[in-house]
């Protein structure tokens, strides 16, 4: 069965060599990162797909919801991390991508599906990195944010370049 929806990927930058420093305070940061995904996903009106280690997979019927879902929670892991030492922070990574996804079995597969997780590969820890399709149908100015063009790139294992974009947070709507 194939839909249209905007899936969201992301991962955690680093997780091995986190792991490698300590594996369980890591584990149990990670816990409490994707708890925070987890709540903002629901109430984003999202649904998770699935978590493999350290990455989850979500979609979402609507751009604009996957985009302020993706904003809410790189805002409160910034919270979250912020008394902890830069060298031992759990920060995800995420790419979002709008397109036609097959269901099966309860989980989301495609080549729109490999672009958001590619897009992923693309940003700083606690970045958002979008597709063109993304940044078309969001209002920049609404969510308070800045999408910067990065140019067309080629993705790992993918045919075509994709236009990605970083999405840049403002400083003052974090207060």
């Amino acid at each position: 069965l194939r839909r249209q929806a905007t899936i969201v990927y992301a991962d955690v930058a680093n997780y091995s060599g986190l792991c490698a420093i300590d594996e369980d305070a890591t584990h149990r940061q990670l816990e409490r990162c994707l708890d925070i995904f987890t709540a903002s996903i629901g109430e984003h009106s999202g649904r998770v797909h699935h978590y493999a280690g350290d990455a989850i997979l979500a979609t979402f019927d609507s751009v604009e919801a996957a985009l302020r879902c993706a904003i809410a929670v790189q805002r409160s892991l910034l919270q979250l991390n912020e008394p902890i030492a830069a060298a031992r922070r759990v920060e995800f990574r995420i790419g979002i991508n709008e397109g036609n996804v097959i269901t099966s079995r309860g989980d989301v597969y495609g080549e729109d599906v490999n672009i958001a997780a590619r897009l992923e590969a693309l940003c700083a820890p606690g970045a958002i990195c979008v597709s063109e399709r993304v940044k078309q149908a969001v209002d920049e100015r609404a969510l308070e944010v800045t999408i910067t063009y990065l140019g067309e790139r080629r993705l790992k294992n993918l045919p075509r370049r994709v236009a990605a974009y970083l999405v840049e947070m403002s400083k003052e709507a974090e207060q």
